[in-house]
C-alpha cells in the first residue's frame, strides 16, 4: 500500500469540506481570500498528517485540517516541517499543537 501524498491528502480533505486554504501572517492564520483571520489557539485541529520526501527523509512537511467552531470555517494549512520550517510557521504549529 502506498503512502498518501500531500496533494492526495489535501484533495481528500477538500472533499470532506475543508475548502479554505490558510496562510500564516504575523503568527495568525488567514484565509486565502484574506477576509478572515484566526488566532491559532481558537482553531480546532481535526487532523494532522506528516510527510517525508521519497528521496530525502529530511524533506518533511505537515498538513493540518482546521476548523473554527464559532464561524464553521474549515480549511487546510501546510508547511515544511523540521529544521527547514520558517520561524513564523513554527510559532503557529506550537500554538496549534499546544491546545
Amino acid at each position: 500500500m502506498s503512502m498518501e501524498t500531500l496533494a492526495e491528502a489535501m484533495q481528500r480533505l477538500q472533499k470532506s469540506g475543508y475548502t479554505e486554504a490558510f496562510r500564516v501572517e504575523d503568527q495568525r492564520l488567514v484565509t486565502a481570500s484574506g477576509e478572515q483571520t484566526f488566532d491559532p489557539t481558537d482553531l480546532h485541529v481535526d487532523e494532522t498528517v506528516r510527510f517525508e520526501g521519497e528521496s530525502n527523509p529530511s524533506d518533511m512537511s505537515i498538513l493540518f485540517a482546521l476548523s473554527d467552531p464559532g464561524t464553521g470555517v474549515r480549511g487546510t494549512w501546510s508547511s515544511s516541517f523540521g529544521a527547514e520550517m520558517a520561524a513564523g510557521d513554527a510559532e503557529v504549529v506550537r500554538a496549534l499543537e499546544g491546545h
